[in-house]
């Protein structure tokens, strides 16, 4: 005979409530008494519905009696709780007990209260959490616009994928099932120039256990197409068996692209530079000889007519009493022609880089006072003409900032050929250069336009500078067998 308890659930929700795969208990608030539980607690407690129907809810709960639960039911009535959580043990027919969480909340049934119990056993919770966190995963591991996948290396040096995201066949062009079947497809594809370079960085990452980090280029015949491919992935010592790496393949051709483009159009910034360089000292030539040669000597040959002309004529007494400022105005252009000339571009250079870097450090040491020295160990160097002006514009440029900023009283310049590289050096003993120079200043700007004609000719450029201990600029140039001369 049911008692008063389960009289207050109607059959449909007994049947509902019993029937449910939820594990779940209701029970009288006031007596504790159960009124029904669901089919799958009944299985965990290997108890059947007629043996609970004669049983309190402390009866199934280890460590509660009916007094402390009633406090608790009183506390949930109190206060209108619902999902109360209790951490608690259940125990079965046959006196063993697990773990679970009640969450009790408070319903009114005909008048009467009742409190509704859903069971969740804390394992149960870690494990749903765990497919929670799996689910999310498989949904981000989803979206990233690359392939994730661990890799294994055995000691045979054979590489096997074991895991490989959706990601696979849209990089790779080869479906995952494929990679794990046989992962050499993909090596395969790494074009020739670039497979020296991974199995190098892929041996150094096994031994030293530290992060790989490769990019190459793999050939995907199906689409008749070329990749970049930027593999990054942790490796992972397990033991005997083998290296384990977890990583990240991206395609970074649009980026290896631009990379392209801009190493082109620095490539042709810079022989654009050398084809307008060239075309400057060509117009400076010409300028030069037209000054001198023309102009220069157009002015000679006036003031030798004139010279005539006072000679010839000397009662023309207005012309007499000009004659010393004209001589003078005619001296003080032809000086300012050569004077031009020099500066646009030295004649000196015609007998090469010994004599012109000779003729720069008297013309330096006559104008600031600065003791110059030149040391060099071929007083016949022979070198191309074009690499002879880059050489003295160069040396220009650091003569330049010694007037200005070294402060200095002593410099040398050091000219050495090397038969394969020519090297050379200006020093002073003055007070070094700021480390922190403003970026947009003649030094700077001197000190780049020296970097930049180095890099053009092929090579290296530094500058050693202390406070108080002078300054050492340093250049290093190749040089074609065809510059060098027995």
């Amino acid at each position: 005979m049911e008692n008063h308890a389960t009289m207050l659930v109607s059959p449909d929700l007994k049947q509902s409530i019993s029937a449910s795969d939820t594990r779940m208990i209701i029970f009288s608030a006031d007596s504790l008494r159960l009124i029904t539980t669901s089919e799958a607690l009944r299985h965990d407690l290997n108890y059947s519905q007629a043996a609970l129907n004669s049983m309190k809810v402390t009866d199934l709960l280890r460590d509660l009696d009916s007094e402390k639960f009633l406090g608790i039911v009183y506390q949930i009535q109190t206060n209108r709780t619902n999902d109360f959580p209790l951490n608690t043990a259940m125990q079965r027919s046959d006196g063993s007990s697990f773990s679970v969480v009640l969450k009790l909340s408070l319903m009114q049934l005909q008048n009467s209260p009742v409190i509704v119990a859903t069971i969740e056993a804390p394992q149960r919770q870690a494990m749903t959490r765990v497919s929670e966190r799996e689910a999310r995963l498989e949904q981000i591991v989803a979206k990233v616009p690359s392939l994730l996948f661990q890799m294994r290396q055995g000691s045979t040096g054979l590489i096997q994928f074991s895991f490989l995201s959706e990601g696979c066949e849209n990089l790779l062009g080869i479906p995952p099932e494929s990679l794990y079947a046989n992962a050499r497809q993909l090596f395969a594809q790494i074009i020739d120039e670039d497979r020296e370079s991974w199995s190098i960085q892929l041996r150094e990452s096994a031994e030293k256990l530290e992060v790989l980090n490769w990019e190459g280029r793999i050939q995907i015949d199906a689409w008749k197409d070329t990749k970049w491919i930027s593999l990054r992935a942790t490796p992972e010592d397990d033991g005997e068996n083998g290296i384990q790496w977890t990583g990240l393949m991206t395609n970074i051709s649009h980026s290896k692209s631009h990379e392209q483009s801009l190493r082109q159009s620095r490539a042709e910034l810079a022989d654009l530079y050398v084809h307008l360089n060239h075309e400057q000292e060509e117009e400076d030539i010409h300028i030069r000889q037209a000054l001198h040669d023309d102009l220069g000597g157009n002015l000679s040959a006036l003031k030798m007519m004139l010279t005539h002309f006072w000679e010839t004529s000397p009662d023309v007494n207005e012309f007499l009493t000009q004659k010393p400022y004209i001589e003078k105005l005619v001296n003080r252009s032809l000086r300012l022609v050569q004077q031009i000339s020099t500066e646009i571009r030295p004649g000196i250079l015609d007998a090469g880089i010994v004599a012109a870097l000779d003729w720069l450090a008297t013309e330096q040491e006559n104008q600031t006072g600065i003791h110059y020295e030149l040391r060099s160990n071929d007083d016949e160097m022979a070198l191309d003409p074009s690499l002879v002006t880059q050489l003295f514009r160069i040396a220009q440029a650091a003569c330049a900032n010694i007037r200005e900023y070294a402060q200095a009283s002593a410099a040398e310049i050091h000219l050495y050929d090397g038969c394969s590289e020519l090297l050379m050096e200006i020093i002073d003993n003055g007070k070094g250069y700021p480390a922190s120079a403003q970026a947009n200043t003649p030094l700077n700007y001197r000190l780049r336009e020296m970097r930049e004609r180095v890099a053009l000719l092929g090579g290296d450029f530094s500058v050693a500078s202390r406070s108080g201990k002078g300054t050492l600029i340093s250049l290093r140039i190749p040089l074609p067998e065809k510059t060098v001369i027995d």
